[in-house]
């Protein structure tokens, strides 16, 4: 090779200059990748910082969230079952007396009704006492 074609190879054009600039980037595919990895989750860089504190501690913190979730759940399931037995009981105590309430009211009204058809539309109202009339002035 003559030092003229060395200077024609080094001159011709690489292909950089026509491609557009997004295309330019000439970082190594493995290097892109790397980029787009996940990121740690916040559970997990917590995870990973719990080696920091002595185990006591962390045993410690250990029960603590345990017992507070054995004790959600209790709580949880206590308030459950009293709800149920409280309006198992409310039903089965005030149902009769709601049914009874309205059987009453069902058989006044069936009363004023016949009384009605009897009597005519205006024995409804009553009178002013005593048989007397009101007179018009």
């Amino acid at each position: 090779m003559s030092s003229s074609d060395k200077v024609d190879l080094w001159n011709t054009d690489s292909g950089m200059e026509s491609m557009s600039d997004s295309n330019k980037d000439i970082t190594p595919v493995s290097e892109r990748y790397d980029d787009e990895e996940e990121d740690e989750t916040l559970v997990e860089r917590l995870w990973g910082l719990t080696e920091m504190f002595p185990q006591t501690l962390r045993n410690h913190t250990s029960n603590v969230i345990g017992l507070t979730r054995q004790f959600i759940t209790k709580t949880y399931s206590l308030s459950c079952t009293t709800t149920w037995c409280i309006s198992t009981t409310a039903a089965l105590l005030l149902m009769p007396v709601l049914f009874e309430t309205e059987r009453v009211q069902v058989e006044e009204a069936q009363k004023n009704h016949s009384k009605q058809l009897l009597l005519g539309p205006g024995s409804g109202s009553g009178n002013l006492g005593g048989g007397m009339a009101v007179l018009p002035n």
